[in-house]
């Protein structure tokens, strides 16, 4: 009964773990208050209200302008939100300044590819009209996450998406909150779009025509530009059939995924591109001498690309683009020579709505780009539109900061006045009187803008702080619950008494409903959205915390008064040796150093110090046990991972360092990456035959197809040229359909000895009962023989998807792997709970070896693609997550493996104990972390640091979580099938 009732918490705690963290998240990553709706062009006081007729009217003529537009703006965001209607007249929209627009989005385009000192080589006719003064250019700084969707919701609605639009961004859906595409929607203009087809999931049925192509297959750089090119030629040539278009260009990111920013293949896709642009200008120009307003033409980029070609973060690679605005308007030097750096990505929004005459979407934080109004507009026109941005703005100030901001509201005014001002002095002043007038109006306005946006800005996290106490407070439970469950398992003895367990919880989640419906009634801050809004899912949400936490308490309040005296004891007292306190303390160690942004941010360098450590001392032992033997072979793990530490550079700090992983990646030693790969399958394959002291046909079958899938994308190069298919699609699903065939195979193996009865199961010391050894050659069974053959099926896909030069990476695992369970762990005789926290370690450490980090940007989404041609959500994702975590995942599947093979003959408890502590390494740094970043909500890298850690470690605790629930189920399963055989065999 004890033991079931083990099992049944920490099935509880696993799920409140993972319960809490989602709750904690959900609490953690809020959405601003958006005014719900589109917008229009208002009438305020004094405005005219023709569209036609009145753009060169006075109107503006009485001292009370600033006050009755600020009171006007104030009672029409009130009468909106309280659903009444002012009856206020449609006032007359700035007038349009261009007719057609392009814009020209290039994925991952880093501003110094077109500004910067690449530019001339990179783009010679683009850097050539920014350098004539032909265009208006500028740096434009995106927010984080610098991923696609995020992107264009900013480029469209002015808005700062959170970052959780991270992790959204595979599954795009319709926007919902006004955008400058619905303003031309709804404006009857004619939209076509050629490229990503996230702009068709994200504006649905708003294209005139459309031609889409998948952003996520980012093995493909060519195929994935022709396709937006072959539509641009017709499009252009067909003038009246459009009023806007939109090209959306894939190649460069793709290039960046699978070489960096300086691949050779990067100069001839921007050259590409480049000619592209020189078409589409001259061909604006030629039809410009027709049309009553002349084109635009926009030339950005949706985000940069980091050091390592991949995007997400928050370096200057990533979050720098340019954004240069081409016209015949600005032919002859009348554009900017000078790049004007203080520029948001979010500005574009804004900026282009007002120069095409349409409304700002009236969400938008961002800022009209003076620079681009002047020249563009006459003053009393760009007064105007500055007017229009500064009411928008206003509105979405006093929705979401408030009323009490009296500073923003003073800087509008004072804008608004001199607006004013120059309004009744038109006529009576000089001319260059007059303009400086004007000059400091538009100055005030951009100073109002930007104390309106940033202390928006400020305002934008409006974190859930119920759902994240009641998260927090569920996480420290079940890690109090596990710590005490796992004393009371060292010591022996039983951990609780569920005696009358149905009323005592019954009591609990009563006590839990109460408190929760206290706080849903008016405690707990005025943002209670997740657990108290009354939806399905809140609703939901409620039962299930109430009835984890009520179970909580009520095992903690059944927990004997002995048990917390046995562990205050163990705390004062404990009986442990020096690799045991070793452990515990290198884990606080780490949690510890989770405080700090560097420490976040550099991560994987508290891991290689506790790995290092760890085997340090383990050599040291060794040899003051004067075993020479196994010295040396702790000794060649301590330089092993010494290499590993080395093989990929990552963090932030030296993350633009070259380290080994880069030089064999420069396409001048293709020869040597070549060499590499084929070297680290045959060790991998050396290795697994002495581990399992048998040859596997299928794991050499399997790394023949990695090496002719990886000769065919062109990653090697081989000695003898063979054919191959397109982007090695046959070659990946050969090797796919190799694992899959032995997998197979494993599972009629055990089947069919299943079936074959007791005599077919082995002793605990891998006999049978006449005493000749197994047939199965594996001491822990037929869960002996799944676990290896899995492990073995993961190390062929995990070679396969990794990067070619990853393969060192995955070769040096296996090493170790050997070395320690064939040699140390034998010697070292540790307990089931240092075994598996030295798992945990190492499996931390391989994560980072493999070249992630804590910054979105490090992940390789292009493992997610080997062997597909198209997008596939579900097969994408499990590969990104396989590859991902694919040193964690080798290091978990050989822990179970060294379960059946070691503790075979108390394999459930053995198993519980090690899933205990799995539970227990994940329950302190995410209990831990979600306090730190509670704390730190505010900091100045909440978005670039904590943000990206606590969706890091969520992922990581859910894998781990699941594959404790799946290793109880499997257990539970063999303990049901095998126990009668086991108990025949054994009565013999």
């Amino acid at each position: 009964m004890v033991m079931r009732g083990r099992t049944f918490i920490l099935i509880t705690c696993v799920l409140g773990e993972l319960f809490g963290l989602a709750l904690f998240l959900k609490g953690f990553f809020p959405l601003k208050a958006a005014i719900p709706g589109h917008a229009t062009f208002r009438n305020l006081p004094g405005e005219p209200t023709a569209a036609s007729d009145n753009w060169k009217r006075k109107d503006y003529d009485t001292e009370s302008f600033g006050e009755d537009f600020l009171q006007a703006a104030v009672d029409l965001n009130e009468a909106e939100e309280d659903g009444e209607d002012l009856n206020i007249e449609l006032a007359p929209p700035v007038r349009p300044t261009f007719g057609k627009i392009v814009i020209m989005l290039i994925d991952g385009l880093r501003a110094d590819f077109v500004i910067g000192e690449r530019g001339p080589d990179l783009m010679p006719y683009t850097r050539g009209l920014i350098d004539k003064g032909e265009t208006k250019s500028f740096v434009a700084k995106a927010h984080v996450p610098t991923v696609t969707m995020p992107r264009i919701k900013g480029i469209t609605t002015g808005t700062v998406p959170g970052f959780i639009d991270f992790v959204i961004n595979l599954d795009s859906k319709a926007l919902q909150e006004d955008n400058i595409i619905l303003q031309m929607y709804l404006s009857q203009k004619r939209i076509h779009l050629y490229g990503d087809d996230t702009w068709m999931r994200m504006f649905p049925g708003q294209f005139h025509k459309t031609d889409g192509t998948t952003s996520f297959f980012v093995t493909d750089y060519t195929e994935v530009d022709n396709n937006v090119t072959r539509n641009v030629e017709p499009a252009l040539k067909n003038s009246s059939d459009w009023d806007a278009i939109i090209l959306h260009y894939l190649g460069l990111d793709h290039i960046g995924h699978l070489g960096g920013p300086y691949s050779p293949l990067v100069k001839p896709k921007l050259r590409e591109m480049d000619n592209i642009l020189k078409k589409i200008h001259q061909t604006l120009l030629k039809q410009d001498d027709e049309n009553s307003l002349p084109s635009l033409l926009v030339l950005c980029g949706d985000h940069g690309m980091s050091e390592a070609g991949s995007h997400g973060g928050a370096s200057r690679g990533e979050v720098l683009t340019p954004l240069v605005f081409i016209s015949s308007a600005y032919s002859g030097g009348k554009g900017m020579k000078a790049t004007i750096l203080d520029v948001l990505q979010i500005d574009m929004a804004p900026t282009l709505s007002l120069l095409l005459g349409h409304p700002i979407p009236q969400n938008s934080l961002g800022c009209a780009i003076p620079q681009v109004l002047n020249g563009s507009l006459a003053m009393r026109e760009q007064l105007r539109a500055l007017q229009l941005n500064g009411y928008q703005l206003m509105a979405v100030h006093q929705k979401n900061a408030g009323k009490s901001d009296e500073d923003a509201k003073l800087k509008l005014m004072q804008a608004v006045r001199l607006h004013s001002r120059w309004l009744n002095t038109e006529t009576s002043l000089t001319s260059q009187n007059q303009l400086n007038i004007g000059e400091r109006a538009v100055e005030q306005y951009v100073v109002a803008l930007h104390t309106m946006r940033d202390r928006i800005t400020s305002t934008l996290s409006q974190y859930d702080m119920h759902a994240m106490a009641s998260g927090m407070l569920l996480l420290w439970m079940v890690f109090i619950l596990l710590v005490l469950e796992m004393g009371s398992s060292q010591a022996n003895r039983p951990s609780s008494h569920l005696t009358n367990a149905a009323a005592a919880i019954l009591v609990c989640c009563l006590v839990t409903s109460v408190i929760q419906i206290g706080m849903c009634s008016g405690l707990g801050g005025e943002n209670r959205d997740v657990l108290c809004s009354g939806s399905s899912t809140s609703l939901f949400l409620f039962l299930m915390f109430v009835m984890i936490c009520g179970f909580c308490m009520m095992v903690l309040a059944l927990t004997p008064l002995n048990a917390y005296a046995h562990f205050i004891e163990t705390i004062k007292n404990p009986a442990l040796t020096i690799t045991e306190v070793s452990l515990i303390g290198g884990s606080l160690l780490h949690t510890y150093s989770l405080a700090s942004s560097s420490f976040v941010e550099e991560e994987h360098q508290t891991w290689y110090f506790n790995t290092m450590t760890l085997m340090l001392g383990v050599c040291l032992s060794c040899c003051l046990s004067c075993n020479m033997r196994l010295s040396s072979i702790a000794f060649l793990c301590t330089c092993l991972m010494r290499v590993l530490r080395a093989w990929n550079q990552t963090g932030v700090e030296w993350a633009n360092l070259t380290d080994i992983g880069d030089w064999f990646v420069r396409p001048e030693n293709i020869s040597y990456l070549s060499a590499l790969l084929p070297v680290c399958l045959a060790i991998i394959y050396v290795t697994m035959v002495l581990d399992r002291r048998k040859h596997i046909p299928f794991m050499i079958v399997s790394f023949i197809g990695t090496v002719l899938y990886r000769n065919a994308i062109g990653a090697i190069v081989l000695p003898v040229t063979i054919p191959s298919s397109p982007k090695g699609i046959l070659e990946a699903w050969f090797t796919y359909a190799t694992i899959i065939i032995s997998l197979l195979a494993t599972a009629f193996k055990c089947v069919r000895a299943i079936r074959a009865g007791p005599s077919s199961l082995p002793f605990p010391d891998g006999t049978m009962e006449n005493g000749t050894a197994s047939p199965h050659h594996h001491p822990g069974g037929v869960a002996g023989i799944i676990l290896e053959d899995f492990h073995s099926s993961l190390l062929m896909l995990v070679a396969l998807i990794l990067r070619p030069h990853n393969g060192a990476v995955v070769a040096i695992l296996v090493l170790l792997q050997y070395c320690l369970h064939r040699h140390l762990l034998p010697w070292l005789q540790w307990k089931v709970w240092v075994v598996t926290l030295v798992h945990v370690w190492m499996g931390q450490a391989a994560f980072y070896a493999q070249g992630n980090s804590n910054n979105a940007a490090s992940m390789d989404i292009s493992a997610g693609y080997v062997g597909l041609d198209g997008y596939n959500l579900i097969l994408a994702g499990s590969l990104t997550l396989i590859s991902t975590y694919a040193g964690p995942l080798l290091w978990f599947t050989k822990l179970a493996g060294y379960l059946t093979t070691h503790h075979i003959q108390r394999f459930s408890s053995a198993v519980e104990e090690s899933c205990f502590t799995l539970a227990l390494s994940r329950g302190l740094p995410i209990a831990a972390y979600t306090v730190l970043a509670t704390i730190q909500r505010y900091h100045l890298f909440v978005w670039s640091v904590f943000s990206p850690k606590l969706l890091y470690d969520g992922v990581h605790t859910s894998l781990v979580c699941g594959l404790i629930l799946l290793v109880l189920a499997l257990s539970w399963t063999y303990d049901r099938v095998s126990r009668p055989q086991k108990e025949e065999l054994y009565s013999r």
